[in-house]
């Protein structure tokens, strides 16, 4: 891949890891903050308490949307610096620049990764 583009896509990467990096620093703050104010609330009534847990389930899923995000930008910056930035990891064939435009983070061609989907599904299917 021409190193122009690759530097692009490390910009690109650097400014997504900063975005995450910004938002899970403030789901934290607010996280901390909520557990104050939960705390100081009281809350006794049942229905209170399973909009609580229904609000904290979403906020860990989120939490976890967000995390295996900045994973997956902190994995493609690695790859730039390995200098296999755009190669597929499982077939080692050249990732199209059309599909890391659109996910630059992107570690599987798209056959490969439609192959790792149904693997996980069919894993988490058996569970």
């Amino acid at each position: 891949m021409d190193a122009k583009l690759v530097e692009a896509f490390h910009h690109t990467l650097e400014d997504r890891r900063r975005d995450l990096l910004t938002g899970v620093r403030a789901h934290l703050l607010n996280g901390e903050l909520a557990a104050e104010e939960r705390e100081r609330l009281e809350v006794r009534d049942i229905g209170d308490d399973s909009v609580l847990d229904l609000a904290e389930s979403l906020v860990l899923a989120r939490d976890l949307r967000e995390a295996q995000a900045l994973r997956a930008v902190n994995l493609a910056l690695e790859r730039i610096r390995a200098g296999t930035y755009g190669i597929c990891v499982d077939c080692g064939e050249e990732i199209p620049v059309a599909r890391l435009q659109v996910e630059p983070e992107a570690e599987r061609c798209v056959a490969c990764q439609q192959r790792w989907e149904a693997l996980q599904e069919q894993t988490e299917a058996s569970l």
